[in-house]
Parts: structure tokens; sequence; C-alpha cells
């Protein structure tokens, strides 16, 4: 796989005031920018004819009218002379540039925007809203625009990455943007539309700025997904160097840990059917942990509040509410629940928690859903997960004297010991397992 296809598109660019239509720049390692201006008017018909397919190595799709967008969008219109001088401009990449007769006109293999899609997709915006005479004006907005040749795209993803981090200025870039256009992320968007649940696909995000379409889709955001498949099958990534770890390429990254390659070192360059079933597994079980979690986390923090107020009532000591704090570990839920399920895979003698998610069939869920003895079994399982880790957490709070609450979830200690406590639970594992039949 190659990821994110990617389409030709001939750019017109706009004379300057001698008759030059571009500049060509070439580094002493042969690389090559060219360099230019073009109208609204081109910056529309491109988005007409190539749509988002323009911005397909872009790390974001158009983010909607955030306020730098409202801000470009009126600035266009009221001063479109000045425009040129207030804009950062447009970067794309494409595999070949190639000058057609007319000298104006670039033909460009594999183009992509990589910086300035906000720009982009506001100019067009703004275009379509006028008509007739009316464009007169707004006709005179123009852009630079430079494009780089990239020999061989997808395997210079060091140097791609590099430009578009060093351009991106107007809106914030997130460490997750830059593994949205992989192999990876793509093959997880096409592949989640396959299962459906109550009448909506899954529709995986793997780009900010995507349409959710919570009507009709259950959408799962690319960052939420890569905390839980780790969280899941390693831990919280608080516990081994936050985001800026789970999005590391490097053999030392979280990143690679998910989708790494150990016999080339790199991202795998496709997602394997074996690795996504899994992955939708763990993603699907531990949603509706999650779900049942929620469901725990409120019903315990009232009962212990009840309990408090009581005592106070009663005359007795004040108490501290503990509950509502351990169970602040939304990922630490998922993790334990991890735990849970891979002892109650031995006590079935199954090899691993992969194979029982499998055996169950958790990545059908219009099927097991209605088991009332699997979702049962699963309640079971995730309740076992909290009340272990509120015990924990008691514990460690009451005879800790430098305890401090932030690091209970960033200690892989936490995890060590949950682990414990889930093996030395053998009597409710063989009821839970006895459920899951």
């Amino acid at each position: 796989s190659t990821g994110a296809s990617l389409k030709d598109v001939e750019v017109k660019m706009t004379s300057d005031a001698e008759g030059v239509p571009f500049y060509t720049f070439e580094s002493g390692k042969g690389l090559r920018s060219f360099i230019g201006v073009i109208q609204i008017s081109e910056i529309y018909r491109l988005f007409q004819d190539a749509n988002f397919a323009l911005f397909n190595l872009n790390i974001r799709n158009f983010v909607g009218d955030t306020s730098t967008n409202k801000g470009l969008m009126e600035s266009a219109k009221q001063d479109p002379d000045s425009f040129f001088f207030f804009n950062n401009g447009i970067s794309a990449i494409c595999e070949s540039v190639s000058a057609q007769s007319d000298g104006k006109t670039l033909l460009c293999k594999n183009f992509s925007v990589i910086n300035g899609a906000q720009t982009f997709k506001s100019l067009h915006k703004v275009y379509g809203q006028y008509s007739g005479y009316d464009k007169t004006d707004i006709s005179k907005v123009k852009v630079m625009i430079r494009i780089t040749e990239v020999d061989s795209i997808y395997k210079n993803t060091e140097f791609v990455d590099s430009i578009t981090r060093y351009n991106n200025t107007q809106n914030a870039v997130q460490i997750s943007d830059f593994r949205s256009n992989d192999a990876i992320q793509t093959g997880l968007h096409q592949k989640f539309k396959n299962i459906t649940y109550q009448g909506k696909y899954f529709n995986y995000l793997n780009k900010r700025g995507m349409d959710r379409n919570t009507k009709h889709t259950h959408p799962i955001k690319l960052d939420d997904f890569c905390k839980i498949v780790h969280s899941f099958q390693k831990g919280p990534i608080d516990c081994f160097g936050g985001k800026q770890y789970l999005y590391e390429s490097k053999p030392t990254g979280g990143y690679f840990f998910l989708f790494g390659d150990t016999q080339t070192n790199a991202i795998l360059d496709h997602l394997p059917d074996e690795l996504f079933e899994r992955l939708a597994d763990i993603y699907l079980v531990s949603i509706f942990s999650r779900e049942i979690f929620t469901e725990f986390k409120k019903m315990q923090i009232e009962r212990e509040e009840k309990q408090i107020d009581d005592a106070r009532q009663n005359g007795e000591a004040p108490r501290t509410a503990i509950i509502g704090r351990a169970l602040q570990g939304l990922y630490l839920i998922v993790f334990a629940t991890a735990v849970v399920l891979q002892e109650l895979a031995l006590v079935k003698n199954l090899e691993s928690k992969y194979a029982l998610l499998s055996k169950l069939k958790i990545s059908k869920p219009d099927v097991w859903q209605k088991d009332e003895d699997i979702r049962g079994g699963l309640k079971m399982a995730v309740t076992l997960a909290c009340d272990l880790i509120i015990k924990d957490y008691t514990q460690q709070y009451q005879n800790n004297k430098n305890f401090v609450h932030r690091n209970y979830f960033r200690e892989q200690a936490t995890l060590e010991r949950l682990t414990v406590g889930v093996k030395g639970e053998q009597t409710m594992l063989g009821m839970i397992a006895d459920k899951l039949q």
C-alpha cells in the first residue's frame, strides 16, 4: 500500500509585471521548487476539479470556520488587493513538475497541498459566494504558491514531515496529525467501514476536520483509538512518556509498538487483515467497557457520598471521598480490563486475551451485543477491574505518606500491582469464565 491516493493536476500561474509566470529554485542536491502566484479563480477551479483529493497528504482537512479561517475570509473580501501580503501562502509537493506549452501552466504528478489547506478551502468558499459582476473585486485576490518536487513521496516521509512541520504556523498542529496519512491510518479508515452496529458503520477519523456524521456513523478519533489500543496491550501512555512517545515511529516509540515491523524496523506499509481484526476487537470491547465503567463510577460515587453524609449526620469523623479520584484514569480502566480478560483466557484454556475476544466475536457487535451471557460476563470483568483499582488506590493513599494522586496514573508500579491483584481473584475469574460460554 502507498497510503493516501494522489492526483495529477495542472496549476496555472499568474505572470508578474515583467511577464515571468514562476521562479524555479534548485538546491545543490537537485531539489526543485516552483514559486509563483495563483489567482483565487484558479484555486476555485482546482478544488472544483479535484476536491479534497488536493489535500490527501495534508495532515488535516479543512477544520471549518475557526477564528483564523473566518479572519482569512474576511480579509479577502475587505481588502482583496492586499491579501497576498497578509497570507503565508500555499505549499505543495508532487513527484514531478513539467511546464506546459503556454509557459504558465505546470503539470504536477501526484500533487498535494501540505500547508495552506485552510487558505485554499477558505478562498474557494469565499469565491463561491460571489457571482457575475460581484467577482470583479474578489478576483483580485492572489496567493503565493510553492510547489516542491519530491521523488518517491511515500519513501521520503521524514523530508515531507519536515516541510509540513516548519511551514505550519496558521493553525496549531498536533503531533498525531503527522501520522494521519500513513498506510496504517488510511487502512483503518477503509476497513472500519466494513463493521456495522445498529445500522451504522464505524467512521475512523484519521484526520482532524473529517466529517463526524454521528447521525449515520459511529465516529472513531485517531488519537483516542491509539491511546485505547496501547492501554489495552501495554498500559496508559502516561506510564511510558505521554503523547510524544505514543506517536514516535522509532523502534523505542509507542507507534512502533502498535504498528511496527520488527523485521524492517519500520512502520508497516499496509494494514494486514489479521492485525485489523485484533485492533477492532480491542477497540470495540474497550468502548463497551467504558460504558459499563461510566455507569459503575456514577453508582459508586453516589453510594460513597451517601455513606459520608450518613456518617456526618451520626457525628462520626469526616471521611475522604476516594472513589471519584481512584476512577479518574479512563485508560487505566482499559488496561485493568485487559488484564482481567487475559486471566479469563487462561482459565478457559485459551492462549491469550485476543483469542478470547475472537471467540466472543467482538468484531461483530451486532452479534455479541444481543448475547446476554457475553454482555453479563464482560460487565462482571469490567466491574472486577474497577473494584481492584479502587482497592489498590485506597491502599496506596492510606499507606504511603508521599502519595501523589497524579503520579498514581503515571507509574508502571501501578500496572504491576493491578496485574498481581487480578491474578489473586481466581474464584471471581472462574465465575466470570462460566458466564462467557
